[in-house]
């Protein structure tokens, strides 16, 4: 359902609700828990191409499949954001390139704060709506946050357009390939 729209997913949903209980199995592969809850008796968690576990689906099964999903990442979760979040050996001495202070959009952005050195790579890890897609809307400068301050090798910017994003040097590709098209624009253009 990942490429699929919103109307076609509830098809899709529908029929493989409406197979269950009879005389055939339907195996359903997916990343979204609401889709899992909504249409499966079991599921099989893969990690790293391994099964790590069989949850039979229920309320409150979500949490257990996070945690099969995440491995030792959800154990301890506290000691984890801590030692994630401790200062990189070396960093002292060279300022971040971004850093995000208590930034704040939308109704699931609130109090995200990061740093991001030259050569790093930050992966932003979290369940589909969890508040990534107002972060990447803030840092691509299609949304002007609400709160908190965002800055640019030690300047804090406010971007208007995803061309002062650009010009600061944040560039966005979008997960979904029908929002990073210029539909109006030609292929070369498109390319460029």
């Amino acid at each position: 359902t990942a490429a699929l729209p919103a109307n076609l997913t509830e098809r899709v949903l529908e029929v493989v609700g409406r197979r269950r209980g009879g005389d055939r199995s339907v195996i359903f592969i997916s990343h979204r828990l609401i889709e899992i809850a909504a249409v499966c008796d079991r599921a099989t968690v893969l990690r790293e191409g391994e099964t790590v576990g069989v949850v039979e689906v229920a309320e409150g099964s979500d949490e257990r499949i996070v945690e099969l999903m995440l491995g030792e990442i959800a154990s301890d979760p506290p000691a984890r954001a801590a030692q994630l979040s401790a200062p990189r050996a070396g960093a002292t001495d060279v300022p971040p390139r971004l850093r995000a202070r208590a930034l704040a959009a939308g109704a699931r952005l609130h109090d995200l704060s990061f740093e991001l050195y030259p050569g790093e790579v930050l992966g932003v890890v979290a369940l589909e709506g969890q508040g990534q897609d107002e972060l990447f809307d803030v840092l691509s400068g299609s949304e002007r946050p609400s709160g908190g301050v965002l800055l640019v090798d030690d300047s804090p910017v406010s971007f208007h357009h995803p061309a002062d994003a650009i010009r600061a040097g944040l560039v966005y590709v979008a997960a979904d390939r029908a929002e990073a098209l210029l539909m109006q624009r030609s292929v070369r253009e498109n390319i460029a």
